[in-house]
């Protein structure tokens, strides 16, 4: 089989809507994906007829119709391959602290454990510690 990567990968995606305009040009965002998709803009558009989402090996790419391409192409994989470098050397530095979708387990401070069992002990056993949000609150992104 392949050999995973040692560290995420950046993939490109052009952003635009289900309905979107022929003529129009949309933003190419650099995507990382842990236990939530990162996603910065690039600074590029171009029209969803000219963005091949499969090309440089499912990362996306710029088709050769648009005036350019190449060039575009060069500073996108520069710019991938730099924040790349960058997460590897940081996951070298700090193992284990890289998030790749595996759930992470944080060690509550003992004033911290102090607020909950204080909290506990009034009958408070709700699933927000401090109950400020209401329990039919949805963190849904959709609208």
């Amino acid at each position: 089989g392949r050999q995973k990567k040692p560290f995420p990968t950046g993939h490109f995606r052009l952003r635009y809507p289900k309905n979107y305009d022929k003529t129009k040009l949309y933003p190419i965002e650099i995507e990382y994906f842990g236990g939530h998709p990162i996603r910065r803009s690039m600074n590029i558009s171009v029209l969803v007829a000219d963005w091949n989402p499969n090309g440089n090996g499912g990362r996306g790419e710029i088709r050769a119709s648009m005036p350019d391409s190449v060039r575009f192409n060069n500073l996108l994989l520069a710019k991938v391959n730099m924040v790349d470098a960058g997460l590897n050397e940081y996951k070298q530095k700090f193992p284990g602290q890289v998030n790749e979708g595996k759930r992470h387990k944080i060690p509550l401070t003992e004033p911290a454990l102090r607020i909950l069992r204080k909290w506990q002990a009034m009958g408070r056993r709700k699933e927000y510690v401090f109950d400020l949000v209401k329990n039919e609150l949805s963190f849904s992104i959709s609208s």
